[in-house]
């Protein structure tokens, strides 16, 4: 996917070239002096002067398109490149290196889709949603089984499960549950059950 113009990407060689050219001169080097320096050839070293390397435009549009797929621009993109990871931070405790640890096993879109809904545009669900989570921690594997059906009925517009198979499983294990409710109901001891 490119992001620059032809033309942009030629400006950007000019510019590069420019600011090489008056920053070799104010410090009175000669080209081979910066070709050394930089570690080029020195006729790579000339050709970038010129404005005829194209390797700096490529790079910047390539970071030009990483840095749109993350809403960012490609200065912000840059320094969160060169950024400390957050879990390697001093100032951060222990259990928030964890949930950043565990939080980096989950796939990218579904960790995007998450810090866009619930830390960018809808904050205030964040505690509740927290709450929730850890509630859960004290149900069965068959309580969550409902669990997850319940919510992929109400949220039709997400696949949570995505294929028949695994949908059919499920609806199946739901059933399996509301025969054991249904009977302990009428044994007149009505109890949710907590496996199948």
């Amino acid at each position: 996917m490119d992001i620059l113009s032809d033309k942009s990407k030629r400006e950007i060689q000019m510019k590069l070239g420019h600011y090489l050219s008056g920053y070799r001169k104010s410090r009175r080097m000669t080209q081979d002096e910066m070709a050394t320096t930089l570690g080029y050839s020195l006729s790579q070293y000339k050709r970038t002067e010129l404005g005829l390397e194209g390797r700096v435009s490529n790079a910047v549009e390539f970071l030009a398109v990483f840095a749109s797929i993350t809403e960012k621009s490609v200065p912000e993109f840059v320094q969160y490149l060169q950024e400390i990871p957050p879990e390697q931070r001093a100032n951060l405790a222990e259990s928030e290196m964890r949930l950043l640890s565990g939080f980096s096993k989950i796939p990218l879109d579904t960790r995007r889709e998450f810090i866009q809904h619930y830390c960018n545009d809808k904050k205030e669900k964040l505690q509740p949603l927290v709450e929730i989570g850890n509630s859960l921690l004290n149900l069965s594997s068959t309580q969550l089984t409902v669990i997850q059906f319940m919510v992929s009925i109400l949220s039709p517009s997400s696949e949570n499960i995505q294929d028949k198979e695994s949908k059919s499983e499920l609806i199946g294990k739901v059933r399996q549950l509301l025969d054991v409710y249904e009977k302990s109901v009428n044994s007149g001891e009505a109890v949710f059950p907590t496996t199948i």
